[in-house]
């Protein structure tokens, strides 16, 4: 067998060098000079043949070409003629060598795979939790303190992104396995909810609160401060803020969008006064996101809750109650925008005037019974609407 196994080897070194000092056979057909030229590519592709003598060997097959036919051929032109077939390219990819290489990557992936499930895996299972657990918590901080100890705060903060955003599924996992798996182990007789789960998700968001609002200091960034205003906006909704003016408002159950006004306008309320107090220092990395929650949100809860759909949910009383609401809120930001020249403030006051105005004409109107007459209004009130945004574009979005 041993010897059966040497003269293998023996003939796969020796048939190389015998193809590159035999003389090839003069070709007497065009196929024959097709597949030469391809086994010349081949040959020099596994560095038998140097480049200089593969080339000089295609010119001589497509010379001997010409001389058979009487014109010049390329090697497109000659596998268009000769019509290399599918089967014949996988034939010539299904080679001895490329069947070798394959058998070979094969072999070594099982073969790694399963040392990998038979020694590596194991010893990273006998590792305690503890030890990754500390590894995840040092490669978040480590990407911030790189951030911040190498890089300007322009690309810092997005070097830091990664550890940043990192952190949150971390906590919680951390909570789970650390806190809450031993609670359900032990028999309680009492279920508090806000305690069990409210309050670690307060404490999360606080510590998160901090990281962040301290990471979009350092970096000056305005999208971490967003990150910290959201962590801030969960503390709030956590700690029960939502449900006990749902019940100061007595509203129905599910009902939360007068909630998310209030809370919205709190927000936009403080926008406000930043503007027209001018507070310096930090709050220019948190104002964008003071001004998205406080305008975006509340403008768009305000169109919600005066709309018709809101109102056939039982509460066709505050119908009227929602409208005077509405354009009282769209007026004063015109109002507070033009007179403290806060400018933003002013177009998102003008937009939302703008849609509530396009939301009643949808309302008020018949569309079933006279929806072309309700169309040709709908455009002449949109092309007026055009006339006035283009007149002006200072107290509208996006204009």
């Amino acid at each position: 067998m041993r010897r059966i196994i040497w003269l293998f080897l023996l003939l796969c070194f020796a048939l190389p060098i015998m193809a590159q000092d035999t003389p090839a056979p003069d070709p007497q057909s065009l196929e024959e000079i097709y597949y030469g030229i391809i086994a010349i590519d081949n040959l020099e592709a596994r560095g038998i043949l140097e480049s200089d003598n593969a080339e000089a060997q295609r010119t001589y097959y497509l010379i001997k070409a010409e001389q058979l036919t009487g014109h010049s051929w390329t090697l497109i032109e000659l596998e268009r003629r000769v019509g290399d077939t599918s089967l014949q390219r996988w034939l010539r990819v299904l080679s001895f060598v490329n069947i070798i290489w394959l058998l070979a990557s094969l072999m070594i992936v099982l073969a790694v795979g399963f040392i990998f499930t038979k020694y590596i895996l194991p010893i990273l299972i006998a590792i305690p939790v503890i030890i990754y657990e500390v590894l995840l918590y040092s490669a978040c901080f480590a990407f911030i303190y790189v951030a911040y100890r190498y890089f300007t705060p322009d690309i810092g903060q997005y070097v830091a992104m990664p550890g940043i955003l990192g952190l949150v599924p971390l906590m919680p996992w951390s909570y789970v396995r650390r806190v809450q798996k031993r609670n359900e182990s032990r028999e309680k007789t009492v279920v508090n909810v806000f305690w069990d789960d409210r309050v670690p998700l307060i404490m999360q968001y606080s510590i998160l609160t901090v990281i962040w609002g301290a990471s979009a200091i350092v970096f000056e960034s305005q999208l971490i401060g967003f990150f910290a205003v959201s962590a801030i906006l969960v503390v709030l909704t956590a700690s029960g803020i939502p449900e006990q003016l749902h019940k100061i408002l007595r509203l129905e159950k599910h009902n939360y969008a007068p909630v998310v006004l209030l809370i919205s306008g709190f927000v936009l309320a403080l926008y406000i006064m930043g503007e027209i107090f001018a507070w310096l220092g930090y709050y220019r990395y948190f104002s964008e996101a003071v001004y998205a929650t406080g305008t975006y949100v509340y403008f768009s809860s305000l169109a919600v809750l005066a709309s018709r759909w809101y109102t056939r949910k039982g509460n066709e009383g505050r119908y009227w109650l929602w409208q005077v609401v509405a354009v009282i809120s769209g007026v004063a930001a015109l109002f507070i925008g033009t007179v403290w020249e806060i400018y933003r403030l002013q177009q998102v006051g003008g937009t939302f005037l703008l849609i509530l105005l396009l939301e009643k004409y949808i309302e008020l109107f018949n569309w079933k019974r006279a929806w072309v007459w309700a169309m040709l209004g709908l455009g002449i009130l949109l092309y007026g609407v055009a006339l006035v945004i283009n007149q002006y574009p200072q107290y509208f979005l996006f204009s």
